[in-house]
């Protein structure tokens, strides 16, 4: 077992007297990680100011005031993976104690905007599923004529018919139906 102290600056004071009192030796082992050495239980120090946030975005947000933009917002994303680990439920559960006034000011902010684009997100929607109905609708009236076509050279009709079949069952023009033809009649 290791004491983790964490902390957002070195704590001079404690390590003096860490070292007058017990002898203990300060091994900086990587910006912002320091090992308290010859003590009677392992002790790493942990100052966040001097974290990578990019190495240690985790370990570096161990702390209270954190900025929704820099901090939340990028941590909450990379969260989303690792939800079900419960190493990081207990880690973010700190984080988000920590920093409770900051989550529900994102929070809020999150449900304004949702409320402000509201009408916008439900038009597009609406727009997208429009797109993807006619789209499908295109892509059935394509098959059909696919299909028409493979029918009429199967049953052996000649391309004059199966140009007559074309614009009769589509409602084409004799250019379009012709561009068909050229394309399905192999």
């Amino acid at each position: 077992m290791t004491i983790t102290l964490v902390g957002d600056h070195y704590p001079r004071r404690l390590v003096r007297h860490l070292k007058r009192r017990y002898g203990v030796r300060i091994r900086n082992v990587t910006k912002g990680i320091y090992y308290i050495e010859d003590f009677i239980f392992p002790v790493q120090l942990l100052v966040t100011e001097h974290l990578s946030k990019e190495e240690y975005a985790w370990l570096g947000r161990l702390r209270k005031g954190l900025d929704l933009k820099l901090d939340i917002e990028p941590l909450t994303r990379e969260y989303k993976g690792k939800k079900n680990d419960p190493l990081y439920q207990a880690v973010m559960d700190v984080i988000v104690r920590a920093n409770q006034k900051q989550y529900e000011e994102g929070r809020r902010m999150c449900e304004a905007l949702k409320e402000l684009f509201a009408d916008e997100l439900a038009e597009r929607e609406e727009k997208g599923i429009e797109k993807g109905i006619e789209k499908g609708l295109e892509k059935g009236v394509q098959k059909g004529i696919q299909a028409l076509v493979e029918t009429c050279r199967e049953l052996h009709l000649s391309r004059g018919q199966c140009l007559e079949k074309l614009v009769e069952k589509f409602q084409l023009t004799e250019d379009s139906a012709g561009i068909y033809l050229n394309t399905y009649w192999k």
